[in-house]
């Protein structure tokens, strides 16, 4: 007769069959594999309905330029901005310095 082996801690015994089965579908649900064909789908369309519009009538993308235009203005000064994120930071490496 076989010895059974014993197991001295709980992570290594095997896990009854009924563990194995999947708590979730092996295959994907077929609202998940639509939704990502038409998604790929929209980002394959874009860029087409993007040039269509210029080449019909580029005065339509005009509109959106001025929108562009104030984010990156935005953007800028946020870059400018983060120069005084450097004087606290410059002080506290002063700091750590003395205190070290």
């Amino acid at each position: 007769m076989a010895a059974r082996p014993t197991f001295h801690t709980a992570s290594q015994r095997p896990l009854p069959s009924a563990a194995w089965a999947l708590a979730i579908p092996a295959r994907p649900r077929r609202p998940a594999i639509a939704m990502l064909a038409g998604l790929a789908l929209l980002m394959m369309l874009a860029p087409v309905a993007v040039a269509a519009i210029a080449i019909v009538d580029s005065s339509l993308l005009a509109g959106p330029g001025g929108w562009f235009h104030t984010a990156a203005t935005w953007l800028a000064a946020v870059a400018h901005a983060r120069v005084f994120l450097w004087l606290p930071l410059a002080a506290m490496v002063a700091r750590a310095r003395e205190d070290s």
